[in-house]
């Protein structure tokens, strides 16, 4: 969670009232002397550095080579001090600090200061880990994460299959605790024996072939993260067993009388609808309301087609043959309705990569994109999806004409480029409303 921010201070008192304040939004790592703050500058990779500068008797502003060392490793650092003479603020400055900050000022500035320097702290994670183009997602990701600081929330994420709710999950859990553990499991095809028995572990002779203790998923994820995908797949039965965990932070394990404290994040997701499997009598609605605390929905990459060019490069960066895809062939895989999201496309590139080409043109990927029954079907129904339906009912019609007129704008510039006459010919538009759509597409791009 928040930046690495190190601490030099040799007022133990006062480096521990300050680390305190730092510890409300970000990491603090506190040194007492300039040798184990130079050391810690290598070892601890802060992204920021607060440095007094009286740290000894024996020298006057000593914390003046810190900002100098931070210079040399390109870490911002702040002047922390009582002192505020011109000619030390000069130094300072000279030596290459970014700020100055009188300590009495330290509460009421410190986190403003922080985000001049360094940024919000979600927004630099997600621009390093996100890999999106689309403003709504990156907007809907970034509130995701700073309300996930709350361990005690449980978050569900839903969206179709194979857009990215691991990932997300996995985002999660590095955003706010990455060394503790991230324990991942896919809940479909599993009995509800087996389930049971590895959600909550087992003692030995609890079942035939139960020959040792082992524990549970949630037991390995205690002080972590556990993530289960396709949560829908869960019985009734178990849920309301999880539930119970959830709610009293305890867990027996099957054939065990005991019970065990742990102490989890839990993330849950799903491809179905959670909803209509509620109203079958398939899904508690208890079970529900208590895994919903944070609920986000990850749009399909058909509508995040600019999110493609990205994919490939990431694909492109771990594979050790490139490939190399000309604009038609790229226009082509835009105008796909990818029903199976990324990893369809990740599949595809596999496929692409058996070949013997390094150069992919349009003719090498038609037969691979011939629609079959179920993409057929995502695009007979794409104006019908729920997202569309969901658009119409909380931001009235006119908005959601609006947001098919810009998808539509969009994938056929894909196709043919920003070519006035060929688009007003395709989509059946007079030329001002081209040049309406060109400027929203821009507004959107920034």
């Amino acid at each position: 969670m928040g930046f690495q921010i190190l601490i030099l201070e040799d007022d133990k008192l006062l480096a521990d009232y300050l680390s305190s304040i730092v510890a409300k939004y970000h990491r603090p790592f506190v040194c007492y002397d300039l040798e184990s703050a130079k050391k810690a500058l290598k070892n601890v990779n802060p992204d920021l550095v607060f440095t007094d500068l009286n740290l000894s008797k024996e020298k006057s502003f000593e914390g003046l080579d810190m900002v100098s060392a931070c210079k040399e490793m390109n870490i911002p650092s702040i002047v922390l001090t009582s002192h505020g003479e011109e000619e030390v603020i000069q130094q300072a400055f000279e030596r290459g600090c970014s700020h100055y900050l009188v300590k009495d000022e330290f509460e009421a500035e410190v986190e403003r200061i922080i985000k001049t320097t360094l940024g919000e702290p979600s927004e630099n994670f997600l621009k390093e880990n996100l890999h999106t183009t689309s403003k709504e997602f990156n907007s809907q990701a970034k509130s995701l994460l700073e309300r996930s600081h709350n361990r005690e929330l449980p978050i569900l994420l839903t969206g179709e299959t194979g857009v990215g709710k691991t990932h997300l999950a996995k985002l999660i859990h590095d955003y706010n605790q990455a060394d503790a553990p991230f324990i991942t499991k896919n809940l479909s095809e599993l009995s509800d024996h087996v389930v049971e028995s590895e959600l909550f572990g087992h003692k030995k002779g609890a079942f035939t072939g139960a020959l040792e203790d082992r524990k549970g998923w949630i037991e390995q994820a205690d002080g972590g993260t556990l993530f289960l995908d396709e949560i829908g797949s869960l019985s009734p039965k178990v849920q309301q067993k999880l539930l119970k965990v959830i709610e009293e932070k305890t867990l027996t394990p099957v054939g065990s009388t005991q019970s065990i404290r742990v102490n989890f994040r839990l993330i849950t997701a799903t491809c179905e609808d959670l909803q209509e499997k509620i109203e079958n009598g398939e899904f508690r609605i208890d079970f529900y309301f208590r895994i919903k605390g944070i609920d986000v929905n990850i749009p399909p990459l058909r509508q995040r087609v600019d999110d493609i060019d990205q994919a490939l490069r990431s694909i492109n960066s771990i594979q050790k043959r490139k490939l190399f895809f000309t604009p038609e062939a790229i226009a082509l895989l835009k105008n796909h309705s990818w029903p199976g999201n990324f990893r369809e496309l990740h599949s595809l590139v596999k496929t692409i990569q058996s070949g013997n080409d390094s150069l992919i043109k349009e003719e090498h990927l038609q037969h691979l994109l011939a629609p079959s029954k179920g993409n057929q079907e995502v695009q007979d129904k794409e104006l019908l999806t729920p997202k569309i339906s969901n658009d119409i009912l909380t931001h009235g019609l006119p908005e959601a004409i609006k947001k098919i007129e810009t998808e539509a704008f969009k994938k056929i510039v894909a196709l043919h480029g920003m070519k006035p006459n060929k688009i007003c010919d395709r989509l059946k538009i007079s030329k001002s409303v081209f040049y309406r759509l060109q400027s929203q597409l821009e507004a959107i791009h920034g």
